[in-house]
């Protein structure tokens, strides 16, 4: 007979996180701190969007906030305009079932922006709690749409922790293999979750629970054995697990399907640093697909990270020029398909290499391109993507060739989206292509 566990492997999961709150955290724990691994992280925050809901077990209240840091003058005051906002849409209220929960609190007091963001933030978060009553404890969940370890975020969550009342606490997460909040001052009452939830064994879990005749389950099921199989340094479990998912994938017919086990396997190769095979499986995505990539938006998004992939992984063979051309080839397919992130990062690397073959001119101009084109953007996307290593480099070059007019555009613009240290970050340190989905 099956178990609990064994029918559900994501909610047994949720289950086991709030044994471990109920554990850790105390009346009189101010920070909890999810210690995870990578993949943890979308398992948690989904735990604290289902306790933010009317399914919740864990007493206190949970409210999830994933407005882009941006930088740490301006963050206290984004996160009250969005929660007053949220506060004021009467769409969002519709939703709630009991409306005797919702209490009588007037945001009004709290709608300008103050010079001390952070007072303003946890002022107004207080004051809703105890519009509740006086016992309700909020747990603010800061979980930054795409965070990526900025040191201003650890300065401000510890300054904002040193004036938090008792009626609020504030819930962060740490990467286990970056970990940024390992010194938060001991006369701060923390409460360290490590739930160890092995999402992998989850995935493999459900899907083995699936229809095991479709094709699908085994190929997903051989993609996780390979992965698995590369994390323990296994190349012959790997090998095996990747061509049983070709085999299986080939029988389907389905030519996207069969281009992302090769992008799986290739990936896994790379892993491996066997570099030549990881480019024949690329290569051989390319040969799949063909024309189909251009009127098929599926296949003409899978050729393009073949493309990425593949230049990437010259890189790492020290084969420049070729990769130069792979860079370019992906600039150009990431602007046909509007993918702004790939297509960024294409021209940085293609300016990098560039200048390691002593064309700075080249160098220049597709950094240019990339500023250009990043300034139009998203805010959230110019603040997480690689514009901001490609302007501290169109910068360098503007001083040493005396652009006046362009220093300043440049340094406006990053002081606007990253604060006056902008500069601090070293361009030459993040020059290592990664195989990722941009």
């Amino acid at each position: 007979m099956k178990t609990f566990k064994d029918e559900n492997p994501f909610t047994y999961r949720i289950s086991q996180m709030q044994v471990l709150w109920n554990k850790k955290v105390s009346k009189n724990t101010q920070c909890i701190l999810w210690e995870l691994d990578r993949e943890e992280v979308r398992m948690v925050k989904g735990f604290c969007m289902l306790e933010a809901s009317d399914q919740g077990k864990i007493p206190d209240l949970f409210i999830n906030f994933d407005v882009p840091f941006v930088n740490a003058e301006t963050f206290g005051n984004d996160l009250t305009n969005a929660w007053i906002s949220l506060w004021n849409d009467a769409n969002a209220h519709d939703e709630i079932i009991d409306k005797s929960v919702i209490p009588n609190w007037d945001s009004s007091k709290y709608a300008e922006n103050q010079k001390d963001g952070i007072w303003r933030f946890i002022m107004c978060m207080a004051s809703f709690a105890m519009a509740i009553d006086s016992k309700t404890k909020i747990v603010l969940n800061l979980f930054p749409n795409g965070f990526i370890g900025n040191p201003s975020f650890k300065t401000w969550i510890y300054a904002c922790l040193e004036k938090l009342p008792s009626n609020l606490r504030i819930g962060i997460v740490d990467l286990k293999e970056r970990p940024l909040f390992s010194d938060i001052p001991s006369h701060i009452e923390k409460a360290v979750l490590v739930p160890n939830l092995n999402m992998a064994k989850a995935y493999k879990e459900a899907m083995a629970a699936g229809d095991q005749n479709d094709p699908n389950v085994g190929i997903n099921l051989c993609i996780m054995e390979m992965a698995e199989a590369t994390s323990k340094n296994n190349q012959k479990d790997m090998v095996h697990w990747g061509d049983k998912a070709i085999s299986i994938a080939k029988k389907t017919k389905a030519v996207d399907t069969l281009a992302t086990v090769y992008l799986a396997y290739g990936s896994n190769w790379f892993q491996f640093k066997k570099f030549q095979s990881a480019l024949e499986c690329y290569k051989k995505i390319e040969k799949i697909i063909g024309d189909k990539g251009n009127t098929d938006i599926v296949l003409g998004a899978i050729l393009l990270q073949s493309y990425h992939f593949q230049a990437a992984t010259l890189y790492t063979m020290k084969s420049f020029r070729e990769s130069l051309e792979m860079y370019e080839k992906t600039a150009e397919g990431a602007l046909q398909q509007k993918n702004d992130m790939i297509y960024i990062e294409a021209l940085r690397f293609s300016a990098f290499i560039s200048e390691k073959l002593g064309q700075t001119k080249e160098a220049v101009t597709y950094l240019t391109n990339a500023f250009d084109y990043g300034k139009n953007l998203d805010i959230s996307l110019q603040q997480y993507s690689s514009l901001l290593l490609i302007c501290q480099r169109l910068y360098t070059f503007a001083m040493e060739n005396q652009e006046i007019q362009l220093k300043e555009e440049i340094s406006e613009f990053c002081i606007n989206i990253w604060g006056e240290n902008w500069k601090n970050n070293d361009w030459l340190e993040q020059q290592t292509p990664q195989l990722s989905n941009a």
